[in-house]
């Protein structure tokens, strides 16, 4: 056996490594991102209708969904409540007094709705009202092993991320 049937020998075996596990282990992997991408979507999903439907976000539906979403993936949850200004299109521009402005939305971020959640004077609730928006989206934070496995073979790394925006359609109570 000389030096060249070696070498042959050699990138055989690597070739059939990477054929018969790195790629297998990389498409179930891949799969597994997939199935934690829709589940997301949906446990995501699930949350904000139940919202609009009930016209409140209360700290016991957050702290549920935050128990669904857990597993072995982190996530960043980001949430915007855009509450509809008490005199929707009320106001009148100084331009045209006969004209009515356009609605006006004050925006709470993730850290104001959980602090809204967290006072127990408020009922550990932010209660919405028809026209007011839920935009919800998730990221995760950590590296999946698809993620890892795909790392030196490409930049572009495709993260688990679902979000929605729904418009309230009744008023909370």
């Amino acid at each position: 056996m000389n030096f060249g049937d070696t070498l042959v020998t050699v990138f055989v075996i690597i070739l059939c490594t990477c054929i018969f596990f790195i790629f297998p282990l990389m498409l179930t992997a891949n799969e597994s991102d997939i199935a934690s991408q829709v589940s997301l979507q949906t446990y995501m999903t699930d949350f904000v209708n139940e919202i609009c439907d009930t016209g409140k976000i209360t700290k016991d539906n957050y702290d549920k969904f935050l128990q669904k979403i857990t597993g072995p993936n982190t996530y960043n949850v980001e949430i915007e409540i855009k509450i509809l200004d008490e005199n929707p299109s009320k106001r009148i521009t100084s331009d045209n007094p006969t004209q009515a402005g356009e609605n006006v939305f004050i925006s709470y971020y993730t850290s104001q709705v959980i602090q809204q959640l967290d006072d127990a004077e408020k009922g550990n609730c932010l209660i919405l009202k028809e026209g007011d928006q839920i935009h919800v989206s998730i990221s995760n934070t950590n590296s999946t092993l698809s993620q890892q496995l795909s790392l030196p073979l490409s930049s572009n790394i495709s993260m688990i991320v679902a979000e929605t925006v729904q418009i309230c359609t009744v008023n909370g109570i």
